[in-house]
Order: C-alpha cells, then structure tokens, then sequence
C-alpha cells in the first residue's frame, strides 16, 4: 500500500483502542520514531510503506510466518483440523500473514480483557504470569493431556509462583511498570502472592463464567484464524514480502 494510502492515527486513538494509558502509548511510539518505524505526519502517525521492505522488518515477518507454522502444527497434532475449503484461493505473502497474525493477538488479548474489565497491557500481564505459574504443565505430557479441557484447571499448588522480575524480562517492561501492573491485579482479586511476594493467577479466576466464556471465545477466533491460514498457500521469498 503507497503512502498516500494510509490513514495517519492519533496516539490518543490507539490508547483507546488497546485501553492503554495515554503517556504510555505516545512513549512508545516516540521510540517507534526513533526506531525509524514509525513517522509523525501532520494528522498523526504512519508506519510508511518502505518499513516493511527493511531487511530487518523482512526478519521479523518471517519469524512471525515461522511461529504460525509451529501454531498450526501444534494445533494440528492436538487434534484441530482446520477447514480447507476456508482457505483463500490466491497466494498469500508472508506480510499478509503477519498482518493476519498481528490481528488475531490483538483480537485475542481484548477477548480476554474484556470480562476481567482490564486493558489490553493489563490482560497480557495476566496472561503472561499464568503461562509461567503453568509452563512445567505444558512441557510434561502426562500434565498437558490431564489439563488440556477448559473444565480441568490446574489447582494453586501446582502453579508455579511467578516473580515481578521474571514478568518484566518477558514482556520487555520497565520493572516499575510491572510491579504497579501487578499491585492492580492483586487489588482486583485476579492475582495473589505468597509470603515472598510472588505471584499467582488463582484457579477460582479461570473457573468465572466470564473468563470460561471467553476462553471459548479464544477457542473459536483461533479456528477461524488456523482455517484462514492453514492451507493457504504462502510464499515466504523476501522479494514478494510487500507492504
């Protein structure tokens, strides 16, 4: 898409879209500027069309396009059978999957915010201590296959406390900016701490109506993503990369 195409954004709609605080999003995009992947336009902000011909955004299109892959056929092995009738007939570039992609965790994470009333960086904390209380889980076979339905939910004891520093490393956070993450979530109910302050998401919090709800909601925006994706053909060549 040329330039003349795109339609700048303010950084105040993309804090309201991701129900990020409004200093939080211009930082980020002031660093994005810096960064050369963004440009600040009269209207607003654009990410211009020769970002995506950089040999480094070409990188991170293709690790995207690779971690798709890994879903499908991780998906695939536990049972998914993705629609092929639901695959688009023409080729798709691996920038159009990134798009996909990009979309499909945006849509996601909301999904999962919106019950628990929280933003989107909010959820993603969430998610991201869950997924470390309950990584030994996933990597155990016997574990995985005894917790892989919606209505089996590991209890506390099996969790593994996360810490506010381990949280930081993973999303790439301030640890101050963590830490007061993980103070709201404590004061919403939806985490808990042990006596040396590390955190878990409580079992009673997966077992909520609402957050049940939405992880099938999750469940159904990713078999619509896999059958979108799964059986498209997909050329990963650089040079048919474009924006």
């Amino acid at each position: 898409m040329p330039d003349e195409a795109r339609r700048p954004v303010s950084a105040y709609s993309v804090s309201k879209r991701l129900s990020i605080p409004y200093e939080t999003v211009r930082r980020h995009i002031r660093d994005l500027v810096q960064q050369g992947r963004c440009e600040a336009w009269e209207d607003g902000f654009v990410v211009p069309a020769k970002v995506f011909g950089h040999s480094r955004s070409r990188a991170e299109t293709q690790a995207v396009l690779d971690a798709v892959r890994n879903l499908v056929a991780a998906c695939q092995a536990a049972g998914f059978q993705p629609d092929p009738a639901a695959a688009p007939s023409q080729p798709m570039t691996a920038h159009h999957v990134g798009r996909l992609a990009t979309t499909y965790a945006v849509e996601g994470i909301q999904l999962m915010a919106d019950p628990l009333g929280l933003g989107v960086q909010s959820a993603l904390v969430l998610h991201t201590i869950s997924q470390l209380n309950t990584g030994h889980i996933r990597d155990d076979p016997k574990l995985s296959k005894r917790y892989a339905a919606l209505s089996t939910i590991p209890e506390d004891h099996e969790r593994k406390p996360a810490t506010v520093y381990e949280l930081s490393r993973k999303l790439h956070l301030p640890y101050e900016t963590a830490r007061r993450d993980c103070m709201r979530l404590v004061d919403q109910n939806l985490l808990t701490r042990d006596a040396q302050g590390r955190l878990i998401v409580p079992q009673e919090v997966f077992a909520r109506p609402a957050t049940v709800a939405a992880y099938k909601a999750f469940s159904d925006l990713t078999a619509r993503f896999l059958d979108q994706v799964a059986h498209a053909p997909v050329s990963s060549e650089p040079e048919l990369v474009s924006a």
